[in-house]
Order: structure tokens, then C-alpha cells, then sequence
């Protein structure tokens, strides 16, 4: 099937089904060495029950952004990352993002080629690099 027939709830699916052994596969790793990392001790730490963990972790159903963050820190994966492999935005990100602004900038792009993309991230890199240096804090 080619990416323009994918529906929504593949790709919802197959996100979660990514995010869940992402999620599997550290705390696994992290129990190899300390037993809070098993399946029923990681959801009582998470105040979820083990079932829900193990749905999670196997992609039948997808966790919250509450639940993906307390998961991230937990495991000590970054959050941005599990947020891409999720296909979410990130709440302060879509602050940015849906700035009339950053939108109207986003449209003008629409199908521009890979090597003007790279170099709009280059640049984009740069002003949040100056803006740190400024004090301004702004995320990327």
C-alpha cells in the first residue's frame, strides 16, 4: 500500500505499535539489571494497571501524552523522541507551530524539495541557537 492510501487509523496503529515496543524494549532492558522494571512493578510506578501497561507496550491502544511522559522519565527515554515515533505534538510545540505566523510560513513551503528543507532546518537551528544566546530561551 503506498503512503497516499495509508487512513489515519493505520498510521495511528502502526505509531502506537512503534511507541509500544520502543517502550517494551528499554523497560525490558531496564530489568535486566533492577526488578522495578517489571511489568507489574512499572505500572504500579505509573499508577496504571499492569494490563493497561502491557496493552500499551504490545500497540493495542496508545498512551496518553500524561502517561508518555511520566513513561519517558521513568525510562529515562527522551520525551521529543517518543513524541516523533507517536506522531503527537508535543503541547508547547503546537503553541509555536499554530502561531498564524509559523503557519503561514508552513504553506509557502508545501512541497518544497528535500535540499531547500535542510537548509530552512539549518537556519531554523541557527535562530533558536542565537536565541538561547540571548537568554530568550526559546525551544526548538
Amino acid at each position: 500500500m503506498s503512503p497516499n492510501n495509508v487512513t489515519p487509523e493505520q498510521t495511528s496503529h502502526e505509531a502506537a505499535v512503534a511507541v509500544g515496543a520502543m517502550l517494551k524494549d528499554a523497560r525490558k532492558k531496564l530489568h535486566e539489571t533492577d526488578p522495578k522494571f517489571s511489568l507489574r512493578q512499572f505500572a504500579a510506578a505509573l499508577e496504571i494497571s499492569p494490563t493497561h501497561l502491557a496493552r500499551v507496550e504490545s500497540g493495542v491502544c496508545a498512551a496518553s501524552n500524561d502517561l508518555l511522559q511520566k513513561m519517558a522519565l521513568g525510562l529515562g527515554l527522551k520525551l521529543d523522541d517518543l513524541m516523533d515515533k507517536a506522531r503527537r505534538m508535543a503541547p508547547s510545540m503546537k503553541e509555536t507551530v499554530f502561531r498564524p505566523e509559523v503557519l503561514a510560513f508552513l504553506r509557502t513551503v508545501d512541497g518544497a524539495s528535500e535540499e531547500v528543507m535542510k537548509q530552512i532546518n539549518t537556519y531554523a537551528k541557527y535562530v533558536v541557537d542565537m536565541d538561547k544566546a540571548k537568554g530568550n530561551g526559546a525551544e526548538a
